[in-house]
Order: structure tokens, then sequence, then C-alpha cells
């Protein structure tokens, strides 16, 4: 288990999660979501591929539609 900041809450995550994983495990639609991973927008087509580590900073912005 690691830890991680999640919008700002400390968070315990099994280590191995990729950013895909830990938003799908969120219920998060992939593409309703910004992720920034230690202060830079971490692109879409990586999240498979890039693990999240102890101390990692993230934070999760979900797009709201409305009118």
């Amino acid at each position: 288990m690691i830890h991680a900041a999640v919008n700002g809450e400390t968070t315990g995550i099994t280590s191995g999660t990729s950013l895909l994983a830990f938003i799908t495990s969120k219920n998060l639609t992939p593409e309703h979501v910004v992720i920034e991973h230690n202060g830079s927008i971490a692109a879409r087509e990586q999240w498979g591929q890039l693990l999240i580590g102890d101390g990692d900073t993230l934070e999760i912005v979900k797009f709201l539609g409305g009118g």
C-alpha cells in the first residue's frame, strides 16, 4: 500500500495502480476527467502506463454538463 494526495486528501492506493485503474475504480469516466499528476497534466493516452507512486500528488477535475 502506498499513499498519495488526491485532491488534497491523503489516500491509500494499492502499489502498481495506474492512473486509469485508479479513476475507473472511483467510477469516473475517463472522457469526463482531467488528471494533474505531480504538477503536470497527464496525457490521457498514457494513463494506463503511468503508475501512481508513494507520495505522488493528483488533482482530478471532473467535467459537469448543464445549462
